[in-house]
């Protein structure tokens, strides 16, 4: 206020003249402070100013040849609301009164400028808010913006997807033009490359990174990490959550499947590294709340690093970290509802159901034509019991409980530049839709990492899981093809709370157990686990080589759980007999049977890496050495119990009451022992050349196979920063990438090479012989499948960045996979694990990252869409013994297959079968003469042309691999809100519909009691359908009644608000965001089926090889997510 009186006096009454005294200079873009400062050193003038004011102020030119001081100042303030008065030797510059004047009448000013990239080229869309207002614009065409500010005190935010956010206090400045810099996170994010980090823009390999903690998906209710991939991720084949606590990693495929072994569970799933560190676990020790950023290692040059165990892809989690100094809590909850994302419809017309099974048994001859109607006649007693009273009912819907998830994240995280930390607690509860479908866990994490001195840093980590995934799920396949016609609880007086059976015993009813222990139910269990998992690290920097460091870190894993069963008397009974349930104690006692297991699994890591970065001149070079251990041991004890004298209160704790008792261990041992190296250099970001190789060790190979070797080369060339691409003003980002590289695949199991033993017992006159023999034949020479990868890639950044993304082509051939064939019988063997057969994949995929709407999101409205496209062909090059011209093999395959195939030069997932031309018809009199078919029964193609229908027609049917998959993903933006959805479409996809089932329309074998599909209608000589057979139609081939499962489906939505600044000002809280989403929302398609993204079908025959699918779960979830 001082200075604005004085100079207010002294425009007023003072006259002022200046010293005659010249000076020259030129200056381009240079702050009026630094013109001060050469003012001063030329003349000896004083300034008197307010620093404030002028340290905001523009850049000015000057450009003065012997002139005087005025000419000078004249061009510095020119457009700006400044004015100076010289007196004497000194120079006061101040605000013009007329400014000073506005700002007291109206209290705001207005403020113009342009905002400019480092290039300087104009930015349109950018954010331009006034800090803890709702107030803001946003610039132009041209990069301009116009905004009225109350103050020099205010700040302005300029913001810009893609831009780094900056903040400046407006002071006096009436133009303020701001640069902006592009983020990391488009030319230079830093991603994990395995054992190492690199920068985005020096990455030569094929890695896909998802920010989890920084997008719409952090909002979606996913129960783990990884399902938060298969929209964003091109290449990722994870099937949707059906069951609570169900881990996606074992399903989960990247870049097809490599290995054609369909036994060996999770054969083709990815490596999962947890920051830094291989994760021996499941997903689902991890929270998703605690996951930052998600990194997909593809092709060799990137996985080869990790040798033995990358062929299929690697996953690297890194978990979140502090960012403020100031501790940050943060909390996180949510509540989801659940339901099936597509339930079949049963048939709910008693008429229409009892008809057909009327039919079925009149087309047989079991019943005379034109016999009345009777239901006696059809119905077996407990049937017509529930016909009588007027009982219909819907097993799916019996078997169906309401389904909800709680999620609930507390963390604290900070970082006082020394230190860095960050801990976090968490709870989830969900129960699936299907009954006794639970699944709860608690969560802790720490992690640590402290600076002890310039050299010397170190960190740790805990985590802490203990899940809770107790209680017996229905039978689904029960559930299809039980009969409508039954209670869902026994009538009989006293025994209402026993739940009716098929015929056979209540072990083939849906509902078989009970989570509750002891309970009522007759079959109950309990699956717990526990998991502790903790490591420990050090680094340290030579101080007299600049960019030489070695690292050391030792993780441990410490895993118990039990998982327990009983089954008691009632289980065995069939309760459709009165006598049976009273007397259920002394019929079944003996059938009574239970198990106590426990599980401990140990491992120990220890990673040595040596490190080296440095850059000379326009060249940098990058350097990695290391050797890693790890060790496993996992027990089981299992006691069995079996037949009681008497009912067994203590379920698993009375197994020692049990007539029969059996204990068994299992002890398992294996160690992996790893040498690496990477070196990688590029020539002033231009030229990128990287190579990496890896020798691993495993135990559980034959001495003279116990190592082998895997490498991977890449390369890189920017091209949009080639001279002749000046001209080419539309690209502003343009890479080319390439690599090859050799991984492997040591799935199998620690003692598959060693040959296995059992014992018997037999009988020598009055004593008995212990006998050892073997079982399985040894195999000295197994070693490693490997996998040889190419991978061609284009990243790419256009039109000013409105459109950028990735395009990869890709191919794979593994060989030597590891099969188990058979073998001749006279060996004394009829199998034995070998390396054997070839299969290749190759593919495209291709990210489209768009700006369609490019308004800051804020005042204007931001639209962001991108295109996932993924498409993958695999073929089984070569597999063993002779093949015949379908490229069926003609020796060692036991039997003609039906269905899926090895069939060699097609899909490990080809389909061999009968070809449906769909159904007979009451006029094709040929076909029915030819043939000897009846109308409704199903028309096959005479593959052969022989005049008859047999096995000898199955051939090549397509396959079940998808043609390609499409995720079109959105994000739209205004003011504090925003939304995202997510489609996925796929197309092709066969999958048999009925299974192995002998009859196409009536899902059992069972002639007295099966359930229908409401859409599955028979033919009829009234209903000439097309698609299904006559009731009757006996499926003497086992034709399994393929159906194209492609489809389109709205798959994710959520809609968030994030509550202004000025509000949480006020409340004092640093961040709110309150947050509704949904997945599975609904799915167009012509499959009958369960939902067709999981490939699940409705109904096999009782006892086959089929597994059931569980239903691929809707879920909507409302959340808010407050930090303080």
């Amino acid at each position: 206020m001082r200075l604005v009186l004085l100079l207010l006096v002294v425009a007023t009454h003072v006259s002022v003249f200046a010293k005659a005294q010249k000076l020259s200079m030129k200056k381009q873009n240079v702050s009026l402070l630094r013109i001060i400062k050469d003012i001063r050193l030329q003349t000896g003038y004083n300034f008197l100013y307010d620093a404030q004011i002028l340290e905001v102020a523009p850049t000015v030119c000057v450009s003065v040849t012997d002139g005087d001081i005025r000419d000078v100042l004249d061009q510095c303030i020119e457009g700006l609301p400044l004015t100076y008065v010289i007196m004497e030797n000194n120079v006061i510059i101040s605000l013009k009164k007329e400014g000073l004047r506005h700002m007291s009448a109206t209290g705001q000013r207005e403020l113009t400028g342009r905002i400019t990239d480092v290039k300087g080229d104009p930015l349109q869309g950018v954010s331009v808010a006034i800090k803890g207002s709702s107030a803001g614009t946003s610039t132009n065409a041209e990069g301009k913006y116009t905004i009225k500010v109350p103050d020099g005190e205010a700040v302005l935010i300029f913001s810009m997807v893609g831009f780094e956010e900056k903040e400046i206090t407006v002071g006096a400045a009436a133009v303020l033009n701001v640069i902006l810099k592009q983020k990391a996170s488009e030319i230079g994010d830093v991603v994990v490359v395995g054992y190492g980090t690199s920068k985005r823009k020096d990455v030569t390999s094929a890695i896909n990174s998802v920010k989890l903690d920084q997008s719409p998906l952090a909002d979606l209710p996913n129960a783990n990490a990884l399902l938060a991939l298969s929209s964003t991720v091109p290449g990722i084949n994870i099937n949707p959550q059906s069951l609570a606590g169900q881990d996606p990693l074992a399903s989960m495929s990247i870049r097809g499947e490599k290995s054609i072994d369909k036994n060996s569970a999770g054969i083709n799933r990815p490596l999962l590294v947890v920051d830094g560190v291989i994760f021996n676990g499941t997903i689902n020790e991890i929270n998703i709340q605690d996951v930052a950023t998600i990194d997909l290692l593809k092709d060799a040059s990137a996985v080869a690093i990790y040798g033995s165990r990358s062929a299929n892809g690697v996953i690297i989690i890194t978990t979140k970290k502090g960012r403020s100094e100031k501790p940050v809590i943060t909390l996180n909850a949510s509540y989801a509802l659940q339901d099936w994302s597509r339930k079949p419809e049963m048939q709910d017309n008693m008429d229409i159901y009892l008809k057909n099974r009327w039919d079925f048994r009149v087309n047989r001859g079991d019943i005379p034509a034109n016999t009345p109607f009777n239901p006696s006649m059809i119905l077996n007693a407990t049937e017509l019991n529930a016909y009588e009273a007027g009982v219909y009912t819907n097993w799916l819907d019996e078997i169906t409980q309401d389904a909800p998830v709680q999620n609930y994240n507390l963390s604290i995280a900070g970082d006082n530049k020394r230190v860095n930390y960050y801990l976090s607690a968490g709870v989830f509860d969900q129960k699936g839709v299907i009954m006794n479908d639970r699944y709860k866990k608690i969560t802790f994490m720490g992690k640590i990492d402290a600076e002890i001195s310039k050299y010397i840093k170190i960190g740790a980590k805990i985590n802490y899981y203990a899940a809770d995934n107790s209680g017996l799920r229905p039978k689904m396949q029960e559930s299809t093809w039980m009969t409508p016609l039954s209670f869902t609880t026994n009538q009989t007086a006293g025994y209402e709370s026993w739940l009716p059976s098929h015929p056979g015993g209540t072990a083939t009813s849906p509902i078989i157990g009970s989570t509750v222990r002891p309970g009522p139910a007759y079959a109950t269990n309990e699956l717990k686990d526990k998991t502790l998992n903790g490591t420990g690290w050090l680094s340290i920097q030579a101080p007299w080589i600049k960019g030489l460091s070695y690292r050391i870190s030792l993780n441990g894993i410490l895993n118990s759980g039990v998982d327990n069963q009983m089954l008691d008397p009632r289980f065995w009974v069939d309760t459709r007999v009165p006598a049976q349930m009273i007397n259920y104690n002394n019929l079944y006692l003996s059938r009574s049977t239970g198990y106590a297991q426990t599980m401990n699994r140990n491992n120990w890591l220890l990673d040595q890496i040596l490190s080296y970065s440095n850059s000379f001149g326009n060249h940098s070079v990058d350097v990695m050495a290391g050797y890693t251990r790890d060790a496993s041991r996992y027990d089981v004890l299992r006691a069995t119990g079996t037949g009681f004298n008497m009912p067994n209160p203590l379920l698993w704790d009375g197994l020692n009451l049990a007539t029969t008792q059996t204990v068994s261990k299992t002890q398992v041992r294996y160690q992996n022992e790893g040498m690496m190296g990477r070196i990688s250099y590029n020539y002033a970001g231009k030229y990128y050349l990287a190579g990496s190789f890896r020798r691993d060790g495993f135990s559980g190979f034959a001495p003279k196979n116990k190592y082998g070797n895997f490498s991977g080369i890449s390369g890189g060339w920017t091209l949009s920063k080639e001279s002749f691409f000046d001209a080419v003003s539309w690209v502003n980002y343009l890479k080319l990438r390439v690599s090859y590289g050799e991984t492997g695949n040591q799935g199998i199991n620690p003692y598959e090479t060693l040959s296995k033993i059992a014992t018997s017992y037999n009988v020598y006159g009055s004593e008995s012989q212990l006998n050892i023999y073997p079982t399985s034949m040894s195999n000295q020479k197994l070693t490693w499948s490997s996998t040889a990868m190419q991978n061609i890639g284009l990243d790419f950044s256009l039109f000013g960045q409105r459109l950028s993304g990735s395009i990869d082509v890709y191919q794979s051939k593994t060989t030597d996979q590891l099969l188990t064939r058979s073998i001749p019988i006279l060996t004394g063997y009829s199998s034995v694990l070998t390396n054997v057969g070839r299969v290749d994949n190759k593919g495209i995929e291709v990210i489209l990252n768009g700006l369609a709407v490019a308004g800051d999101g804020k005042r204007h409205f931001r639209w962001e869409p991108s295109i996932v496209f993924a498409l993958n062909r695999n073929k089984l090059v070569d597999l063993y013994g002779t093949f015949d011209k379908n490229g069926l093999p003609v020796n060692d395959i036991g039997s003609t297959p039906t269905g899926d195939a090895y069939l060699v030069g097609k899909s490990i997932h080809a389909v061999w079968d009968l070809k449906m031309l769909g159904i007979v018809q009451t006029d094709d009199q040929e076909y029915i003469t030819k043939y000897g078919a009846k109308a409704g029964d199903v028309k096959f193609l005479d593959y052969n042309n022989d005049g008859k229908i047999n096995a000898d027609d199955r051939h090549y049917q397509g396959d079940r691999d998808p043609l390609f998959t499409t995720n079109f993903n959105n994000t739209f933006s205004y003011k504090n809100f925003s939304l995202y959805i997510s489609f996925k479409w796929t197309a092709g996809n066969n999958q048999h519909f009925l299974g192995r089932n002998p009859y196409g329309v009536m899902v059992s074998t069972s002639v007295s009691s099966n359930a229908q599909l409401k859409d599955v209608t028979p033919w009829t000589p009234e209903n000439p359908t097309q698609e299904f057979p006559r009731v009757d139609w006996t499926n003497g081939m086992s034709y399994q009644f393929w159906r194209n499962r492609g489809f389109v489906k709205l798959k994710d939505i959520a809609l968030s608000y994030t509550v202004a600044p000025a509000v949480l000002s006020r409340l004092q809280i640093q961040n709110a965001r309150f947050f509704i989403s949904a997945n599975n929302v609904f799915t167009a398609t012509d499959w009958n089926g369960l939902d067709p993204e999981d490939g699940g079908f409705i109904a096999a025959q009782p006892g086959s090889n089929y597994n059931w699918s569980f239903p691929v779960l809707r879920t909507f979830s409302a959340g808010a997510v407050l930090s303080f």
